[in-house]
């Protein structure tokens, strides 16, 4: 009967399901609404029973009370990965999309993370503490500086060249004659970031996403441009490093390393909020819900508590 012919019925709920290019679990067609509740890599449901998938949607169902509970209070973008890392300091949950569909993890099953720079570990988070070494994109921004002033003298010398040519031109007969334009022929200073979160979790073993580094224009080079997006990029990443740490282990040390990246230049205890924040906070959201505090002194508050 083909395309015409009877629905198959999800083995999960019994609705019809799609008779083009249905999702699949154990061979077995499923419907358009248990398909939706998907959140895990499909390696991982490709490999279930009907037993499996149907444990994960009661996890997937019972997590729903942490998506409804789920309040964005800082969000980081990973652009190629999912649409953002987001923290909920409150509950101490996180989320890697902006989906409110999405899984809601708590905090505590985070068991390390690390931020590569290449393969080059930026930061390094666990129980243990925070271990935050020097950018390597940094150094070589640094050591570029003379490479690229001696590309300015040739821009402006090839420019002044070039305008006296074409005066030159201009009064004589035959083809037009041309200088090689000088280039700065520098290799990107980081071609990836890379964010790996290692997880205690039943479905979720491992989050990972890349982040481009910026790049120098191919056009008109501009060191100083860069060097500025990969201090702003840095900062960013240590303010994620810095919250990952808030969120999972918030009484560890922070140590940073020298600039060889081999020995402690510091350390010291991680700047977190009071061991009562979580109190303080649902104090103040009892107040504010009896009109007593306003919303916008309900947050500035919560902010302070959290140190954000």
């Amino acid at each position: 009967m083909g395309l015409f012919g009877k629905k198959e019925l999800c083995p999960i709920c019994g609705a019809p399901t799609p008779r083009l290019l249905p999702t699949k679990v154990a061979d077995t067609p499923i419907c358009k609404e248990c398909a939706g509740k998907i959140d895990i890599p499909y390696d991982i449901v490709g490999a279930m029973t009907l037993d499996d998938f149907r444990q994960y949607l009661t996890f997937y169902d019972e997590n729903a009370a942490l998506r409804e509970q789920f309040q964005n209070e800082y969000a980081f973008d990973v652009k190629g990965w999912v649409d953002e890392v987001e923290i909920d300091f409150t509950h101490g949950l996180f989320r890697m999309t902006d989906q409110p569909q999405s899984i809601v993890f708590e905090g505590s099953c985070i068991r390390s993370f690390q931020i590569m720079e290449d393969n080059y570990p930026l930061y390094e988070g666990s129980a243990a503490g925070l271990r935050c070494s020097p950018s390597e994109a940094t150094k070589y921004l640094y050591q570029l500086r003379p490479m690229y002033n001696e590309y300015l003298r040739e821009k402006r010398e090839y420019e002044r060249t070039r305008a006296m040519i074409e005066a030159m031109d201009r009064d004589r007969d035959g083809p037009r004659r041309d200088i090689p334009e000088p280039s700065f022929d520098a290799q990107q200073p980081v071609q990836q970031y890379h964010i790996i979160l290692t997880l205690d979790h039943p479905y979720r073993t491992e989050l990972r996403g890349d982040l481009d580094g910026p790049d120098f224009s191919f056009l008109v080079p501009d060191l100083p441009e860069t060097t500025q997006k990969y201090h702003e990029l840095l900062d960013s990443l240590d303010v994620l490093a810095q919250n990952l740490m808030k969120l999972f282990a918030p009484n560890a040390p922070i140590q940073k390393m020298d600039s060889t990246g081999t020995q402690p230049l510091q350390t010291a205890p991680a700047a977190t909020a009071p061991a009562d924040a979580v109190a303080e906070i649902q104090r103040f959201k009892a107040l504010m819900d009896q009109g007593i505090l306003t919303e916008e002194e309900f947050t500035a508050k919560k902010r302070q508590l959290l140190g954000i």
